[in-house]
């Protein structure tokens, strides 16, 4: 495993190789700046397999170079942890709009930083296999359309996160309930969109729906992420009452207003859902409804038993009960 890890502290890079070199984790690359991590990464041999960042350094810090980072194709979906020394929530989240997977706290705990690596290598291996697989199905299927579902990259849209970002920071949320809301926006008829476009506008109608939501939830302090198929799942922390009506208008004001090509031929809607009334969650309760909220969408589009109106209240209930426990 190759580790490209930056900071300008030299005790913390001395503390990384001692640490990882105890555990047999690679090869472990040091830089000092996101300068020098920029030029390391242009002129390796190989491409990297994970990044370790610290936030805070002189000159461009480590969300900068996360986000420069992210903008390099070979890198879209590579494990970035960011280390940090901040508590202020409002770092981490601009860390994960930047594409950060996770994050360690310091001081450094030689336990965590090793779970957290091999997490982020399991990640890897997960993700070698599925271009493996992608080259194969390339070979015997090479007229055939690529699916989209999960493979859509949405950068440089604030408040806008890959999914499992999402799930990493409603798990490493505090302990207690915080006042939040789940949404969901679906663009209307995933499957006829499909039908109806090439690979190319499927695409491009849902970054733009992605910008009209973001663009739509301006002023609120939210986190959005693009789940698949054609569906987008996230939160607005605060007390404020969410108007989803009033939003779903918006949104489709202004993803009609887009000027895109695709949008204006397909004509897509967006339809918010709420996937929880409640409005007082633990991270982990957060989670559990947006991830059963997802699970029974696709077992609708699969044409199976979605669980009946009283098993879905039960289930509302029990998630309830385990926050205010957790709280």
């Amino acid at each position: 495993m190759r580790i490209l890890a930056v900071d300008d502290d030299e005790l913390i890079l001395d503390l990384l190789r001692t640490v990882l070199g105890d555990t047999g984790f690679g090869v472990l690359t040091c830089a000092t700046s996101a300068e020098q991590a920029l030029e390391l990464i242009d002129q390796a041999d190989h491409e990297f397999d994970c990044f370790l960042l610290d936030i805070m350094m002189p000159g461009r810090d480590g969300i900068e170079l996360c986000a420069d980072i992210r903008r390099m194709s070979a890198y879209r979906r590579t494990p970035i942890i960011m280390i940090t020394a901040l508590t202020g929530h409002q770092h981490m989240e601009r860390a994960f709009v930047a594409g950060a997977t996770d994050y360690v706290n310091k001081p450094l705990n030689g336990l965590e930083l090793g779970t957290r690596i091999n997490i982020a290598g399991m990640l890897n291996q997960s993700l070698r296999r599925e271009k493996e697989n992608a080259a194969l199905l390339a070979d015997f299927m090479r007229d055939a359309r690529t699916e989209t579902a999960d493979r859509i990259q949405i950068r440089g849209i604030d408040g806008v996160i890959d999914y499992l970002a999402l799930e990493n920071h409603l798990l490493r949320l505090p302990d207690g309930c915080f006042a939040m809301s789940v949404l969901a926006f679906e663009l209307a008829g995933p499957q006829d969109l499909r039908a109806n476009a090439t690979e190319a506008e499927f695409v491009s109608i849902v970054r733009t729906a992605a910008r009209a939501i973001a663009d739509t939830l301006e002023g609120h302090n939210f986190l959005i992420s693009y789940a698949g198929d054609g569906q987008f799942v996230g939160l607005c922390s605060g007390r404020h009452v969410v108007l989803h009506n009033v939003l779903q208008g918006r949104a489709n004001e202004l993803l009609a207003g887009s000027a895109n090509p695709a949008v204006e031929r397909l004509a897509p809607k967006l339809v918010v859902q709420a996937p929880s009334n409640q409005r007082l969650m633990t991270g982990r309760n957060a989670l559990s409804v947006l991830s059963g909220y997802l699970r029974t969408r696709q077992l609708r589009q699969r044409k199976l038993a979605p669980p009946d109106d009283e098993s879905a209240r039960l289930f509302e209930a029990i998630n309830y009960e385990i926050s205010i426990k957790d709280s």
